[in-house]
């Protein structure tokens, strides 16, 4: 009886060192690290590398490339609110070395802020990013300010539809980035 006990401890052992190391599988390529099952693992590089190739593919590779100035250099999110995941990159235009984000959406729109091209009427390069970061809240604040004097007037709330990207230095001002009626608007946040 003695001898079953000591086999069934090393088995119920054994069975739970495996499943340890299953989970301990982790895979960094440019990805977040992830924690998952070898299979599932390799189904989300495969996923990035055909944003990758979908960049690659298009006249956008012969006029930008994909920026390291900061890291990481991309987000998943569904920003055009179509559920669907879709994918910003940090960009560089090849001919200026101008920062800027390109926007690839599951339905082959394409959208490219900055990079050499003006956007919002305010500014053609994002040199001067330092965050990039997803903000999922859908109310937020527009600095209002005085178009004579230029002070900081108060705020306004806005609700916004979709996932947001928080832009900014990292002293200094910045926004956010959203995507609504077809096209991406940028609501100024700080001073």
């Amino acid at each position: 009886m003695k001898k079953y006990c000591c086999i069934l401890f090393i088995i119920i052992i054994f069975c739970f060192s495996c499943k340890e190391k299953q989970k301990k599988n982790v895979v960094s390529k440019g990805i977040k690290t992830i924690k998952l099952h070898k299979d599932t693992i390799q189904k989300v590089i495969i996923k990035r590398d055909l944003y990758l190739e979908k960049f690659k593919n298009t006249v956008l590779d012969s006029l930008y490339e994909i920026s390291n100035k900061i890291q990481p250099n991309y987000l998943k999110a569904d920003f055009d609110g179509d559920g669907k995941e879709d994918i910003v990159y940090l960009i560089k235009e090849k001919q200026s070395g101008k920062i800027g984000l390109v926007f690839l959406h599951q339905d082959n729109l394409v959208s490219v802020i900055a990079a050499g091209k003006e956007f919002n009427s305010q500014w053609d390069e994002m040199n001067w990013l330092d965050v990039f970061e997803l903000d999922t809240n859908k109310v937020q604040y527009e600095m209002l300010i005085d178009n004579k004097t230029s002070d900081i007037i108060g705020d306004k709330e806005v609700i916004i539809p979709n996932i947001g990207i928080r832009i900014r230095e990292n002293e200094g001002s910045g926004g956010l980035l959203y995507f609504e009626k077809g096209e991406y608007r940028y609501l100024h946040q700080g001073d």
